[in-house]
């Protein structure tokens, strides 16, 4: 047991708590995910499970009101990421949808989340633990200890079986140590269906996210940052695409050699 990581959960939760009552009085989903639900779900797990952040869910049409809570509550934007909040060393990571569901599957995750207490909620079993799994190793490509310790409580509590096999394609790409990986895979990871809608709204994100994102005051300005973006990737991505045949090239030279 830490008291360090103890101290820093009660703070969480007493963060957490006052959130909770601000989004209930006006009536906003409050999903917690990862660390967070699962500290709030087995409290003693606060002992020993050391967050560097909270990540929570909420529905998209209460976005700009639920920013607006954490700041009346002292959280401010960062200038990186709009939607990630701070205060102090609390981090706050919003979003308002899973990656590796579609619109349609991302509004039935969030209406069949389990409500624990004053109005704080959680994924379901099997839905939080396939989050886990692909946050890990999807998102971040390892599977850190912490992680590990929360599929492990997760499939011994609720008695879960889920496993996956990564593409071959997926598995390939995610061994390589490129820039933007996370998105290559991601993009990889999902069915044929899903993929176009996933790079449509990572190429063209919200208006918010750009004005945000772009610190930028006037929305009629949107359209030369959007093709800026566009730009942007395209120059990122012939790079990268360009450094992965000079390094294949290169690895295949070497094995001749």
């Amino acid at each position: 047991m830490s008291k360090n990581i103890l101290a820093r959960n009660i703070i969480i939760h007493n963060y957490i708590e006052q959130i909770s009552n601000e989004c209930s009085k006006q009536g906003i989903r409050f999903i917690l995910l990862k660390g967070a639900a699962l500290i709030e779900l087995f409290p003693e797990y606060s002992f020993e499970r050391e967050m560097e952040d909270i990540d929570v869910l909420v529905e998209e049409k209460f976005y700009n009101k639920f920013i607006d809570i954490l700041q009346k509550l002292g959280f401010k934007q960062s200038q990186t990421d709009p939607n990630v909040m701070y205060f102090n060393d609390i981090k706050i990571d919003v979003t308002t949808k899973l990656w590796y569901l579609n619109k349609k599957e991302n509004t039935k995750v969030i209406k069949s989340a389990i409500k624990l207490k004053d109005n704080i909620y959680v994924l379901s079993p099997l839905e939080m633990l396939r989050n886990i799994l692909y946050h890990a190793y999807i998102e971040h490509n390892y599977l850190d200890s912490k992680w590990e310790k929360d599929i492990e409580i997760l499939k011994k509590y609720y008695r879960l079986e889920f496993s996956f096999k990564f593409p071959k394609i997926v598995d390939f790409f995610l061994k390589l140590n490129i820039y933007h990986k996370g998105h290559i895979v991601k993009f990889l990871f999902l069915p044929w269906h899903k993929r176009l809608c996933h790079f449509f709204n990572y190429i063209f994100p919200s208006t918010e996210f750009m004005l945000k994102r772009y610190n930028v005051r006037f929305a009629s300005f949107l359209p030369f940052f959007y093709l800026y973006r566009v730009l942007d990737l395209y120059i990122k991505f012939f790079n990268l695409f360009t450094n992965f045949l000079t390094s294949y090239f290169k690895s295949s030279l070497l094995k001749i050699t």
